[in-house]
């Protein structure tokens, strides 16, 4: 997990949830049931609990920093923020294509023609959203530009 609260307490209620889970979804009964919804219950807790902890210590730090080195307080702040990654992760098709047949080995050729169609449909859609999209916004371009000359 990238989230810095999620620590040793919630790692372990995370394998007896998935644990829990699983048997449930295996055996389905009434007491696997309920061990899975109290497993679930209790790691949730633990997650609520250890981001509570995390943010009072945080705060706590920041307040100390705010104290004593008041000009690296926003350093800190900024700092904390997420960076948004500008780029999405590219994937090309020959690699979709390569994880699938791994994945499902004598079942690629159906595999590799399905998600062949369905890139072929995605792509067809972008690009009729974008085209709408230009359409719309060379209109909007026009209709300015005619405003403009008007006057």
């Amino acid at each position: 997990m990238n989230n810095k609260w999620f620590d040793e307490n919630c790692r372990k209620d995370k394998a007896a949830f998935k644990s829990a889970r699983n048997e449930y979804l295996h055996t389905k009964t009434p007491e696997s049931r309920s061990n899975f919804t109290k497993a679930r219950t209790k790691y949730n807790k633990t997650k609520r609990v250890a981001r509570q902890k995390y943010r009072l210590n945080e705060d706590k730090r920041l307040e100390c920093i705010a104290k004593q080195h008041p000009r690296k307080i926003w350093k800190t702040v900024k700092n904390s923020y997420k960076k948004v990654d500008d780029k999405p992760d590219s994937l090309s098709i020959n690699e979709l294509c390569t994880h699938f047949k791994d994945l499902f080995g004598k079942q690629t050729q159906m595999l590799t023609m399905t998600i062949l169609t369905l890139v072929m449909i995605l792509t067809s859609i972008v690009i009729l959203q974008l085209t709408k999209y230009v359409r719309q916004s060379t209109h909007r371009i026009i209709i300015k530009f005619q405003e403009q000359i008007a006057y």
